[in-house]
């Protein structure tokens, strides 16, 4: 998997040596990126604890019918 971050001219990348990962460990892919990008890590973590507050359960039919 590669995840590329793009912002103010500079380019930042991950690459894992698979695609098979957790949702955490994708969490914290998109943490580190966030993190190295220049944003405090108070902030970075405010932001995915505001953002898992904000989802609730749905069933699979419904995540389909919104794609």
């Amino acid at each position: 998997m590669k995840i590329t971050l793009e912002q103010h001219g500079d380019k930042i990348s991950i690459e894992t040596g698979g695609d098979d990962h957790s949702a955490t460990e994708f969490i914290d892919y998109i943490c580190q990126l966030m993190l190295c990008a220049g944003y405090h890590y108070e902030s970075v973590k405010q932001a995915i604890y505001g953002k898992a507050e904000e989802y609730e359960p749905c069933e699979e039919k419904d995540y389909e019918k919104s794609k």
